[in-house]
């Protein structure tokens, strides 16, 4: 009978398992997760045990190791593969393995450390109750005999029909090695092999079995070949081989560089070595610990100043070695130069000067020194430590001094010094000499600027003086420029001389500035602004004088002055002008900053205002006009009347002036 369960949950994980259920119980238990079984644990068992079988399904697998591997992962049935694994907490404990499709089992142990072997036959697949979908490959368990919830493996052996292709390739020594040793382990990885034979130079075939690697002894001196066979459960072979040479003479080692005694100006120091018959070098400095450097046959160091010695040891393969020193020194300080004389600035007056210096090592000693001027060529002047340089031009020159030591390092000073074999004179000229402002009412500030060069061969002072008195001065050197930008205040009524080198400027001051006329228009008007001619216009306003002088303003028609009026100081007056238009046109009558625009016109015979003045009719009535109106405007009365009112203005307007 069969009964289907759920697993409780977390207590699988996501690996097939088949499992027969050992002692009186028949049947196993099989949890699948293809897709069509996912989650399903199905229980085949003798219907008295299936609560039995069911508590058996709650062990934890998360216990299962991962570790187990089969050799090869496939066969032909009747072939042998190796079940290996490990289990590490296990040591020395029964193992058993077993295929739950087919109830094959087999029985092995651990070792000391956990680890286990053991050869299986791959089953006939007529001998199995293959899992759903699995029908080309069966589950091989490993577990602990006497816990097996506790930890166990599992792996999958795939079965096939034809052979598995054999193949085996050595990894160790490689093609051409110098081995040092006469103890040789020739090691290899295979595929699909059953067994593995090796045999050395001519001799025969040894089955190692199952074996990676085995080791020949007491080779003799010389080259040897190994050949490795890979054999297959069904006999078909591959075979791999590789030569090496022994060679058991002992080591030699040779420093190359540095050589003996040679000195360093750097702190990096390489050395350099060749050797024979080495199976690892090793370097030590200065009675240190041996350092391992492998094959390497060189080795950089970062030093201290001083002296050094390196050891390298050679060690060939049958633990005999050969050793090699050298001793050198490391100095990267350069010497100290200090030039005696000349001072730094002096000045000479003849053409040849002696330089004097001293040197002080600070590592090895120095070696020589070089000399140059003016930035000329280095000159080696060996260990001397003065030079004599002629021929001097005037001017200026600078004299430097090196200093190298036997490692290499440079020491270095200079010294500035002056030729003047003739007169030096300055020569100052003043340019762009400008003076602002020349006149103006105390206190008075001025601004005096201008441009000073010397371009004589000596420095030189010049002077600003006001009135001979000294006021500023500037100093400039031989083909130097200095710019004046100064003021000055003046106090002192009268004239005043500003004089810089050759140039001067006379400056005006006056007494206290006096006031100013400010005349305000508080209000201007006209009773009219157009009429026919002619007509009379008044033109009233308010005049002030908000300023602390006298000031006079005047009334305009057209720019032609009208009127005007004086006004003293804070004084404010009315004005009042009749004004006779005669002509037509427009007219702009202005007070100060007011203004207004006046219209004079004319109407013609025909009632129209020509508003205009062109000679022919000044808008009186012609004659015929007289004559046609039977009126009273003929020329013999029209004309007394125009006199009249004229000189009826010219009285009003001298009347109202002279009230003024």
């Amino acid at each position: 009978s069969i009964e289907q369960v759920s697993p409780p949950a977390g207590t699988f994980d996501t690996f097939e398992l088949n499992r027969t259920i050992s002692g009186d119980n028949e049947g196993y238990v099989q949890k699948n997760y293809a897709a069509a079984v996912k989650n399903t644990v199905k229980e085949r068992a003798d219907l008295n045990n299936t609560d039995w079988h069911r508590d058996l399904l709650t062990f934890n697998v998360t216990n299962r190791s991962s570790s187990m591997a089969l050799s090869p992962s496939a066969g032909v049935p009747g072939n042998e593969v190796v079940v290996s694994g490990t289990f590490p907490d296990n040591a020395s404990e029964d193992v058993r393995i077993w295929m739950p499709e087919t109830g094959d089992e087999y029985l092995t142990s651990t070792d000391s450390e956990g680890k286990f072997n053991q050869s299986i036959t791959v089953p006939d697949t007529s001998d199995r109750t293959p899992s759903p979908g699995e029908n080309e490959s069966i589950g091989v368990i490993a577990e602990l005999k006497n816990n097996p919830t506790a930890t166990y493996e599992v792996s999958t052996l795939e079965i096939t029909e034809e052979p598995m292709a054999v193949s085996v390739n050595i990894n160790d020594p490689a093609e051409g090695d110098v081995i040092s040793k006469t103890n040789v382990t020739v090691k290899w990885s295979s595929q699909n092999a059953a067994t593995h034979e090796v045999k050395i130079d001519e001799g025969t075939w040894d089955d190692v079995g199952t074996d990676t690697e085995h080791t020949f002894t007491g080779l003799s001196e010389g080259m040897h070949t190994v050949q490795v066979k890979a054999v297959g459960s069904g006999g078909d072979n591959a075979t791999d081989s590789v030569s090496f040479e022994v060679n058991t003479t002992a080591p030699t080692v040779d420093i190359t560089d540095p050589a003996e005694g040679e000195v360093f100006s750097t702190s990096e120091v390489t050395v350099s070595w060749t050797s024979d018959n080495t199976d690892y070098h090793e370097i030590r400095l200065d009675g240190g610990t041996w350092e391992d450097v492998s094959g390497n046959t060189s080795h950089t160091f970062d030093l201290e100043d001083g002296e050094h010695t390196v050891e390298v040891m050679a060690t060939g393969g049958q633990g005999n070695n050969d050793t090699d020193n050298v001793s050198f020194l490391v100095d990267t300080t350069p010497p100290e130069i200090n030039i005696l004389q000349p001072a730094e600035g002096d000045t000479f007056n003849v053409t040849e000067v002696l330089v004097e210096w001293e040197g002080t090592p600070e590592g090895t000693a120095i070696e020589y020194y070089e000399t140059s001027i003016d930035e000329g060529a280095w000159e080696d002047v060996g260990t001397d430590t003065e030079r004599t340089f002629t021929g001097l031009s005037d001017g200026d020159h600078m004299v430097e001094v090196k200093g190298t030591d036997e490692a290499g390092n440079s020491g270095y000073e200079a010294v500035n010094f002056t030729i003047e074999t003739e007169e030096k004179k300055a020569n100052i000229t003043v340019s762009d000499f400008s003076v602002s402002p020349l006149e103006g009412y105390a206190p008075l500030d001025v601004n005096i600027t201008g441009e000073i060069e010397n371009t004589g061969s000596a420095e030189g002072t010049v002077n600003l003086t006001i009135d001979g008195q000294n006021i500023d001065s500037w100093t400039v050197g031989a083909g130097g420029t200095e710019t004046v930008d100064k003021t000055h205040e003046f106090q002192e009524i009268g004239n005043h001389t500003i004089s810089i080198g050759d140039q001067s400027e006379t400056v005006t001051v006056n007494e206290e500035e006096p006031g100013e006329a400010d005349i305000q228009v508080n209000s201007f008007d006209v009773n009219r602004t157009e009429g026919e001619v002619p007509f009379e216009v008044e033109i009233t306003g308010e005049i002030e004088n908000v300023g602390d002088a006298e000031g006079s303003i005047n009334l305009t028609i057209e720019g032609d002055i009208i009127d005007s009026w004086t006004l003293s100081a804070g004084e404010n007056r009315s004005i009042e002008i009749i004004h006779n238009f005669e002509q037509t046109g427009n007219y702009t009558v202005e007070l100060g900053d007011r203004s207004e625009t006046i219209t004079a016109s004319q109407t013609d015979d025909d009632g129209t205002d020509d508003g205009s003045d062109d000679g022919t009719d000044n808008g009186t009535d012609d004659t015929s006009d007289n004559e046609s109106d039977g009126g009273d405007d003929s020329p013999g009365f029209t004309l007394p009347v125009l006199a009249m009112a004229m000189t009826l203005v010219l009285l009003v307007y001298r009347i109202k002036k002279d009230k003024r």
